[in-house]
């Protein structure tokens, strides 16, 4: 996902990716953000090697789950396990 975004993102620009990881009781939580270009929902392939990739690896590697959310314009991706 960090890689995604500084291929992708900023378009020969300058940006900020954000990375976070929380730790709740006995699960976590990694964000994976950018402020680059952004995306529309109806943008987004879900049958793409790398999303199916990142998939795969979350769920049965870390056996938890990944959403994504656009806020403001910032597409989000969200990973707990």
């Amino acid at each position: 996902m960090v890689s995604n975004s500084i291929k992708y993102a900023f378009l020969n620009k300058k940006g900020i990716i954000y990375v976070s990881l929380q730790k709740n009781y006995n699960k976590y939580r990694l964000i994976v953000s950018d402020s680059g270009k952004g995306y529309k929902k109806e943008d987004i392939k879900s049958n793409s090697f790398g999303i199916k990739l990142v998939e795969s690896l979350v769920k049965k590697q870390l056996r938890g789950k990944i959403s994504n959310k656009i806020e403001k314009d910032i597409f989000k991706y969200e990973i707990e396990f």
